[in-house]
């Protein structure tokens, strides 16, 4: 428990299995034992970060699809090209009323729709 407060992780669990091998280490060789397991798989683990993102559905012109792809914020998850452009979107939830102004500054005048906040892990550097 230490080796997790130390790193300051959350959400996490680590499983360390020993085999008997002949060798009493004592209680506080165990712990060394078990410790020094879990220290190692943390500095060799993957960290991802999860951010809360809002989902959400847009209809937009062709004209207006080049300004959306320009913010670098939006990821687009899916998108349909018809005579206008439908485009189901995921931006961080703290910058959507920065796009907000973004689309009436642009005169983008499509509203947002089906909003839905989710949270997306994202791979930590």
């Amino acid at each position: 428990m230490d080796v997790i407060e130390k790193k300051e992780i959350s959400n996490i669990l680590i499983l360390v299995i020993r085999y008997f091998g002949g060798i009493l280490l004592g209680a506080n060789g165990l712990v060394r034992a078990y410790s020094s397991s879990a220290s190692e798989v943390l500095n060799n683990a993957i960290y991802y970060k999860k951010k809360k993102v809002l989902e959400f559905d847009l209809t937009i012109s062709y004209k207006e699809y080049d300004i959306i792809t320009k913010i670098k914020e939006i990821t687009i998850l899916d998108s349909l090209f018809l005579t206008d452009v439908f485009l189901h979107l995921a931006i961080d939830y703290e910058y959507y009323d920065k796009l907000k102004s973004i689309l009436i500054s642009n005169k983008i005048l499509s509203i947002p729709s089906n909003e839905k906040i989710t949270y997306k892990e994202i791979k930590a550097l």
